[in-house]
């Protein structure tokens, strides 16, 4: 039996290529060929083009590419192909209105983690019985996917490598614990073998690598010692500022970067979303960070209540607090979180184009702002402070002895710039 794997496009694809290759179709594709079935994995994001000589299509989908999936999965299927759609956006839509969505979009829908139904997935495909519905369960145990992607393809420029699952907070913008449950380590020899295999800069996929500083502490002196330096890049949690033993592993290890979310200076915002930030630690972190040779990556939320003064003091921040680079997203209110229920019953959603779901698009009213009037303020915002941050790069490369023994380097600073401005030209 052969099968597809597709990971569809988002409608605003990116020039510059993508961060890592698809982590989760990769690991969909061990599970299948653990099982003695022939997998072809078809990335779109870098150009890869179905190719229907399968006996099945498995297809993947966040909201935001889900209707790119829908789309696949028709075109699959009017060539007498049956399609199996899953992924997070199903997931989240299980138990709400939009689950209508799904009906004849696919074969099959898996709602849920696919390891305790792939046995009865692949039963009913060899006895070409699929069923409408398959639903998974949450596993204890994770697993680590074969590299069975192109791992020197240019247009990937990061390797993926994940450690844990899962985050102890619970932002009410955030599908993290939606989708995965309660948090969850990976076996530190499992994930010591991806990293070996590693042959770019590593992307760890964590959602949060302080979210039990304990075995990261575990991991990372595993990682010092057993492997030694290897550039890479993550996300955790403000606290992470003050876990200095911690910090100084990240260092030893190779970090370049490290990605915060601050998302806004405005201490009623941050109660809005449940994020318990205190605004007073955002500059002692950017400083910490980069003592430690690490670039402070803070990431920030526009919010429907921003104006023109909110950007004015963001800006002053971020010249002040000498942040190198940032990211600034639309708040989008994705289904099955509290934020998406709580804006749906109050009508406060003004697009339900899951395409639009990207960060990238406002989907929801502003407060005085037209939808084009936000989305012209973000972009030129973004634009007139984003590559201005060189010069306060170039000063910590050239006088912190802590940069300059670092892999840190203007072409990292500029593919991660590039990348981030990639979807606005």
């Amino acid at each position: 039996m052969k099968i597809e794997l597709i990971n569809p496009a988002p409608k605003l694809l990116n020039k510059f290529g993508q961060y890592s290759p698809p982590y989760g179709l990769a690991y969909i594709g061990t599970l299948l060929m653990e099982r003695g079935i022939e997998v072809k994995i078809i990335d779109e994001q870098i150009g890869a083009v179905p190719e229907y000589k399968c006996d099945y299509a498995m297809i993947t989908g966040t909201t935001s590419t889900i209707t790119r999936a829908y789309s696949i999965s028709k075109t699959y299927l009017d060539k007498g192909i049956q399609t199996i759609i899953g992924g997070v956006h199903a997931t989240s839509i299980i138990n709400t209105r939009f689950k209508e969505e799904l009906n004849g979009a696919s074969t099959s829908v898996i709602f849920g983690p696919l390891e305790n139904i792939i046995d009865q997935l692949i039963q009913d495909m060899n006895s070409s019985n699929l069923q409408k519905y398959y639903v998974g369960s949450f596993v204890d145990e994770l697993k680590s996917p074969e590299p069975i992607w192109d791992v020197n393809n240019d247009k990937y420029f990061t390797y993926p490598v994940q450690s844990s699952v899962g985050c102890p907070f619970n932002c009410s913008f955030c599908a993290v614990n939606k989708t995965y449950g309660e948090f969850k380590i990976k076996n530190i020899d499992l994930t010591l073998s991806e990293i070996q295999k590693a042959s770019k800069t590593i992307i760890f996929l964590d959602d949060n690598l302080y979210g039990n500083p304990s075995y990261s502490k575990k991991i990372f002196t595993k990682i010092k010692d057993d492997i030694g330096y290897k550039n890479w890049g993550g996300v955790a949690s403000l606290g992470v500022y003050k876990d200095e033993k911690l910090l100084k592993l990240f260092s030893e290890t190779g970090c370049i970067c490290i990605n915060v979310g601050f998302e806004t200076l405005d201490s009623n915002k941050l109660s809005s979303v449940q994020k318990k930030n205190h605004i007073e630690e955002y500059t002692n972190c950017i400083k910490t960070l980069n003592d430690y040779g690490i670039l402070a990556y803070p990431g920030f939320i526009s919010f429907p209540n921003d104006d023109e003064a909110t950007l004015k003091e963001l800006s002053i921040f971020l010249n002040k607090a000498e942040v190198d680079i940032f990211h600034y997203d639309f708040l989008t209110p994705f289904p099955g979180t509290p934020l998406f229920e709580n804006l749906d019953l109050n009508k406060k959603i003004i697009d339900y184009d899951w395409a639009n779901y990207d960060f990238n698009h406002a989907v929801i009213k502003h407060k005085k702002w037209t939808t084009e009037e936000w989305e012209q303020n973000v972009e030129e915002f973004y634009k007139e402070n984003l590559y201005s941050r060189a010069n306060s790069l170039e000063k910590k490369l050239s006088l912190n002895p802590s940069f300059t023994n670092s892999n840190l380097s203007f072409e990292m600073w500029h593919k991660l710039t590039d990348y981030l401005m990639g979807t606005f030209d």
